[in-house]
This record gives C-alpha cells, structure tokens and sequence, in this order.
C-alpha cells in the first residue's frame, strides 16, 4: 500500500468513525463488555486456583497420629505410607511445633488468636499431609492409612515387657468434599461468564457489520464513483477495514484500563477486609491481558468490516 492510498483510507476511517459516532460508541462498548466479562472470568479464575493452592485443598489428606508415637515409630509409620505408591505421590511430616508454627505465620495479623495459649501449650496435632495420585481413590486411600500397624514394646507395673499392635493413625482428614465444591463453584461461574462473553461478542459484531454497513451507506455514491474509474475492491475496502481496527484497538484499550482499574479496587477491599484471602497483583498477567484485548477487538473489527463490506460489494455485483 503506497503512502498516499495508506493515508487515504485512515483519514476516510476516521471520517467514517465521526459521522457515525453513536453507532461506532455503541459498538465499541459492547465490546468493551465483552473484554471485561473474559479479563474478569481470567482474573477470578486466577486467583481461585491460586488460593486453593495456597490452601492445600485440591489434593492432600491429613494423618493424625498418636500423641504417643516416639520418632522411631513416626518414621515407620511414613515408611509405610510411602509404600504405598500407588496412591500416594508424595508425604510430609507436621509437628506440633511446626504446626502451630505455621498458624501463627498465616494469622500474623491477628496475634490475639493464639494470646490466650498458656507457654507450651499447644492444641496442634501431629500430622502426615500426603498428597494423592487419584481422587477417586481417595476412600482406599483412607482405609489403607486407618490399616497402618506398629509394633509396640509395653512395661507392665510389675516391670513385664510385652509387644502389642498398635494402630497409630486415629484420624484422616481430606478436602474432597470441599474441593469438590469449590470445582463446581468455579466451573458455574466459568460458565456463566463465557455464556455472557458469548452473547456479547456475537452483539458486539452484529454492531460493528451495521456500523460499517452504514457508512458504506453514506458513501455509496463516491464507492460507485471509484468503481467506475477502476479503482480495485481492495483499495475501496481498505478504508473500512481501517475503520474496524480503529474500534477494535480503541476498545481494546479502554477495557484494558477499566478492568484494571476495577481489579485494584477489588483487591484492595478484598486485602484489607478479607485477609484470609490472597490476591494475585494484576501486573503478573497485565501483558497477557491487554495482548489478549487487543487481538479480539483486532479480530471483532477486522471480521466485521470484511463481512459487512463483502455483502455491500456482492449485492452491487
């Protein structure tokens, strides 16, 4: 495309912009909407799978054992859960101390929780949080723990030794329960959002075919004028295909800056009021964001204007 014909068709785009400015705003804020619906589905999602991770819930169970388990048998009772291969991916021993430990380290802001504790106490319980390969073999998993045998050495009060079984895991906790309903919860919401994206998106073409349907309207007389001279489709197409980047791109800006403002916001509230939550920062994926934005509303312009003006040029065929 040479200079003259490049300026030609941005100053007609623009022109054709201004002279039908209300449907072109009301296209471009259609798709702003829709941008917002999907950075908003992305960032929500985001921080959902960032807190379930930081909370442990998708994939571990607890295992309590017994207060009276000296080290020896803690170490043989993880033997035996490492054994256990073909359930279990990976185990870690929890303390008392280690426990209590990380509780006053995620509640540090609310020191008055653990003020009352007495000096040694401790209410936690020692643990074996192990992560499992199979969900749905969670209740097998379950069963071997509560299986988990040691031998123990008893001294009677007349000083006889006697060796007794001894089952040192009392308790199993798992999240599957909660897990499963926070899965459910986001995938509702995920498909909610994507319904909404969906509806807007095919609104926002519908507007933008129209919109460029009618500027072509309005200069149809001069497009016949170009024809009859011999000018080519593509250098009469040219200019409205600009048309529909330049919504594109200005949308695509505009919904970048709304959804990062309304994130701050919402991470402010949510950081300030809601501790036990954790907010991802917005410049961690702002790049993906605002090149995702910007290829839709590239794509929604560009689409748009070939399709409305394809119809214009084979109805006049």
């Amino acid at each position: 495309m040479n200079n003259f014909s490049f300026s030609y068709s941005v100053t007609q785009s623009l022109k054709g912009l201004w002279r039908n400015r209300v449907m072109s705003l009301a296209s471009i804020l259609v798709l702003v909407s829709c941008m917002l619906v999907l950075g908003t589905f992305y960032a929500l999602n985001l921080n959902i799978n960032y807190n379930l991770d930081d909370l442990t819930l998708l994939n571990e169970v607890a295992a309590f054992v017994d207060e009276d388990c000296t080290g020896e048998e803690i170490e043989q009772v993880r033997q035996q859960i490492v054994a256990m291969d073909d359930l279990v991916n990976d185990v870690e021993y929890i303390s008392k101390e280690m426990a209590l430990e990380a509780e006053k380290e995620k509640f540090k802001d609310y020191p008055a929780l653990f003020a009352t504790l007495q000096d040694g106490a401790n209410p936690y319980r020692a643990s074996f949080m192990i992560t499992y390969k199979d969900a749905s073999l969670i209740e097998d998993l379950e069963y071997k723990l509560g299986q988990i045998s040691i031998e123990r050495t008893v001294v009677a009060e007349d000083g006889t030794e006697s060796v007794t079984l001894v089952y040192p895991v009392d308790k199993v906790t798992s999240y599957t329960e909660i897990a499963e309903t926070l899965e459910n919860l986001r995938d509702g919401v995920r498909n909610v959002l994507l319904g909404f994206m969906a509806i807007l998106f095919v609104v926002s073409m519908f507007i933008i075919v129209n919109t460029i349907r009618i500027a072509v309207f309005t200069r149809q007389k001069e497009i016949a004028v170009m024809r009859y001279v011999g000018a080519t489709n593509g250098y009469i197409i040219t200019p409205f295909v600009f048309e529909g980047i330049f919504m594109g791109l200005i949308a695509g800006i505009l919904a970048f800056l709304v959804e990062w403002l309304i994130y701050d916001r919402a991470a402010a509230i949510i950081t300030s009021q809601y501790r036990i939550f954790s907010v991802v920062g917005f410049g961690s994926f702002a790049l993906l964001l605002a090149f995702s934005f910007l290829l839709i509303g590239l794509f929604a312009g560009v689409s748009g204007s070939m399709i409305s003006i394809a119809r214009y040029l084979k109805e006049k065929e």
